[in-house]
């Protein structure tokens, strides 16, 4: 990652952070978090823009984050995902998507071959039904749903030659009045 430091309007200095999570980002997050301003609750923030990255690393950073207290932002324009969404902006003190960030969480799970090739509409953990993110929007928009608990993935081509559209994409098609899908 890239560790840098940015003033906030209100002149408060906050740590910013792109691209992958490597071997030593704990090292340079140390580093950057020093360099920081307490916000107002006491906390210093992180602004996170990143695909994910190694899943030790990030961990070794939430010791650093629980230490120091930092809060989470993801801004306008900038996507955490992966081991970014679900490791380090979900161990923020408190967490933030401003409107235009966007958050990117697993939920698909590959089978023993490693290939994807079904989609949870549920996951039954000790007998409680947690709906998928697409089941809820459904429920929530009215649409027909599944009744199994998994669906079918069916991809056409070779891998990666599919076209693809983010969830949000979709999610915005799905409620605008003008269909772009």
């Amino acid at each position: 990652m890239d560790f840098s430091i940015l003033k906030t309007p209100d002149g408060l200095r906050v740590v910013s952070v792109q691209g992958s999570i490597v071997n030593g980002d704990t090292e340079r997050f140390i580093t950057a978090l020093r360099s920081a301003d307490r916000d107002p609750f006491g906390n210093k923030r992180l602004f996170l823009n990143s695909a994910g990255g190694q899943v030790g690393d990030a961990i070794a950073m939430v010791a650093v984050m629980d230490r120091e207290k930092v809060t989470t932002v993801v801004a306008d324009k900038a996507e955490c995902a992966s081991a970014c969404a679900q490791i380090l902006f979900l161990s923020g003190v408190h967490r933030f998507v401003l409107d235009g960030g966007r958050l990117g969480l697993h939920n698909i799970y590959a089978d023993a071959d490693g290939i994807a090739r079904q989609y949870p509409v549920y996951r039954d953990d000790y007998g409680w039904k947690i709906p998928s993110l697409p089941l809820r929007i459904a429920q929530q928009l009215k649409f027909p749903q599944p009744e199994a608990q998994r669906v079918l993935l069916n991809w056409r081509g070779p891998p990666f030659t599919y076209r693809s559209a983010s969830f949000s994409d979709v999610f915005t098609d799905l409620t605008s009045k003008n269909k772009q899908r």
